[in-house]
């Protein structure tokens, strides 16, 4: 894959765990002229900044020019207090639901947040969390008792979802009406907690089987989360992931080309604690019933990454027909569209 230096040096910059091979690669990159215009407008649209800067070696941090250096640093700082916000807030809600015995495991950021990255390293707009079906009632207690509601307002008309708006969401998608709290912090004005009930689909319940599967605790400076292990934690990205790329109630924003969520899953494959996971993971995909959205995810990783654990990650995938990669459905109709750009081409394209 043959691609301009500035996006190789921005998608490789990002990588976790980078070896010394690897190191190298990246300052070859950059001993010619670079266009640092295309590589900042590139990470601030894709949210990458944190990931950026945080992952610099000192050699490589001399190339930057000073003023992009000066606001990366910055928002590394914002996005700390951020992240510490959260997890305050997070903290005596969590405590509760193991009170009580509310079955829950944080995903996506959360858990990112503790494992993958440093606080400050990435930016959590919200707060996502897997729950029992049968836990959903004493979960809305708790976190009424701690002022949420839900709602789909703006900020400016906060104001509780009609019994009609929860029982579509319910019904129709895989989590409820999220619930928000007004908060009076400088980086966190408020908070929204979605609540996921279904792992998959209502088609594909195997929310039991994840939780059976197991659970463990990742903790960082600021407090600790109950999630998910690797194995059931990739495959969460990896169904988040092709339940945005196959529907345009997300492609028409082009919140499938966002690249954070595709370097999220280049790093949390690259923390794999034991290689033979990456042996075996295809197998419980199947088992699962995963198989399509697996490998949905890792077609379109290989489309920014050259890496061996991509392929092998693919293969063992019970997926004959992969005609499905490339279809989108139109929401509300009985269509089915094409895409005419690659992932890549669209994420790289921010003309409006």
């Amino acid at each position: 894959m043959i691609i301009k230096k500035e996006y190789a040096i921005l998608l490789q910059s990002v990588r976790v765990n980078m070896t010394e091979e690897e190191e190298e690669q990246l300052i070859d990159l950059h001993n010619d002229k670079i266009d640092w215009g295309i590589i900042a407008g590139q990470m601030f649209n894709h949210r990458l900044g944190g990931y950026f800067i945080k992952n610099l070696s000192e050699k490589r941090r001399s190339y930057i020019p000073k003023e992009l250096r000066c606001t990366l640093e910055l928002l590394v700082q914002a996005q700390r207090r951020q992240t510490n916000d959260i997890y305050k807030v997070l903290a005596p809600i969590l405590e509760e639901l193991d009170r009580y015995g509310v079955r829950y495991a944080g995903l996506k950021g959360i858990v990112l947040n503790s494992s993958i990255y440093a606080p400050g390293d990435r930016r959590s707009n919200d707060t996502d969390l897997l729950v029992y079906e049968e836990d959903l009632e004493k979960l809305d207690e708790i976190l009424r008792k701690h002022g949420y509601l839900q709602t789909f307002g703006k900020k400016v008309n906060y104001k509780e979802a009609t019994r009609r708006e929860k029982l579509i969401q319910r019904m129709n998608y895989h989590d409820l009406v999220p619930y928000v709290k007004v908060l009076d912090k400088e980086f966190l004005t408020e908070h929204k907690i979605d609540i996921n009930f279904q792992f998959d689909s209502k088609e594909n319940n195997i929310t039991k089987q994840i939780f059976d599967y197991g659970t463990v605790k990742y903790k960082n400076e600021f407090g600790q989360v109950q999630a998910l292990p690797w194995e059931t934690n990739l495959a969460h990205l990896c169904v988040h992931f092709h339940r945005e790329g196959v529907n345009s109630l997300w492609t028409d924003g082009k919140r499938d080309v966002i690249l954070y969520k595709i370097v999220d899953i280049m790093n949390a494959i690259r923390s794999c604690p034991e290689p033979s996971k990456i042996e075996s993971w295809p197998e419980l995909m199947n088992k699962l019933n995963l198989q399509k959205a697996a490998y949905y995810t890792m077609y379109a990783l290989s489309q920014f990454y050259e890496d061996h654990r991509i392929s092998k990650l693919m293969q063992g995938l019970n997926v004959k027909d992969t005609s499905f990669v490339n279809e989108i459905k139109r929401e509300g109709k009985n269509e089915i569209e094409i895409r005419t750009k690659s992932f890549f081409e669209s994420a790289i394209d921010l003309q409006r």
